[in-house]
């Protein structure tokens, strides 16, 4: 998968869509963390189990899993259900270039989770000056506003983005990528 190709506008994708995107970006590749550490560390010898760069990985991974189920969550709360394929890990795969694919699906689900926030809080704010019966309307079709909670899960996985981003960029560089 090409990020480039998914970088266009946003503004016209539903909040589902928006969501069920970042699972795809981003989350197709969690449970390849394992595999990728055990090349790091077994085949190529580029850094040992107890570098900080392993262990960033590995929390890196767990963290990940966290993040598909909260967003799996929000999509399910706005009446789809998600969907997640994975990506296998080929050890023939360049570790190098997995690693620099990672932080450029970070930086994607960073800007899909912000989307998301966006317009879940602007939605929410029209649907306070919403009839009842504007309201019922919306919570039939699906297009309901996040909950509070929700908006706050979103927050947190902007937060936990940002984070990431930072923390691959940590990796490749200790990793000397």
């Amino acid at each position: 998968m090409q990020i480039a190709d998914k970088g266009g506008d946003l503004s016209g994708l539903s909040m589902p869509t928006v969501l069920a995107l970042s699972l795809q970006v981003e989350y197709r590749l969690i449970f390849n963390y394992p595999r990728v550490i055990d090349q790091i560390v077994g085949v190529h010898g580029m850094a040992g189990e107890s570098d900080e760069s392993v262990k960033t990985l590995k929390r890196l991974g767990l963290d990940s899993v966290q993040h598909a189920h909260w967003t799996a969550g929000l999509i399910r709360d706005l009446g789809r259900d998600p969907e997640l394929d994975f990506e296998v890990f080929d050890t023939q795969t360049d570790i190098a270039a997995w690693l620099l694919e990672c932080r450029e699906r970070e930086k994607f689900a960073l800007s899909l989770y912000e989307r998301a926030k966006s317009v879940a809080e602007q939605r929410q704010t029209r649907m306070k000056s919403w009839s009842l019966k504007g309201r019922l309307s919306a919570l039939l079709s699906a297009r309901a506003a996040v909950s509070k909670s929700g908006i706050e899960a979103l927050d947190r996985l902007v937060a936990a983005e940002r984070e990431h981003v930072q923390l691959m960029d940590k990796v490749i560089s200790e990793l000397k990528i």
